[in-house]
């Protein structure tokens, strides 16, 4: 189930998304904010996945799940390289990640 309306930050979690998807050779430029580059990255979402934190089980939740093999990002004043990341909906891991300030 999904509705155009669901895309607002009162209601996106109650969208019923289930898939993977991959991007490869992902680049976004935002301007004079900075830019994103991912040679591949896997996309997961999942509305039926549950975890558990703090004892506490969690469930029906939109969550998402996020493997990328080497990721940059160049944003005013820092550089972020990175290789092996993943993030997702059980716990948060990540490979090698070097962050910099820029001079």
């Amino acid at each position: 189930r999904f509705r155009l309306s669901d895309l607002n930050a009162n209601s996106f979690h109650r969208m019923k998304l289930n898939g993977k998807f991959g991007l490869d050779g992902f680049e976004a430029d935002f301007d004079s904010i900075g830019r994103v580059y991912a040679n591949h990255v896997a996309l997961e979402f999942g509305s039926n996945n549950t975890f558990v934190k703090n004892d506490h089980k969690v469930d029906s939740l939109l969550t998402i799940s996020m493997k990328a093999d080497t990721l940059a990002a160049a944003f005013d004043g820092m550089n972020l390289q990175c290789r092996g990341l993943r993030a997702g909906n059980q716990s948060f891991r990540h490979g090698a990640c070097i962050r910099q300030a820029q001079s």
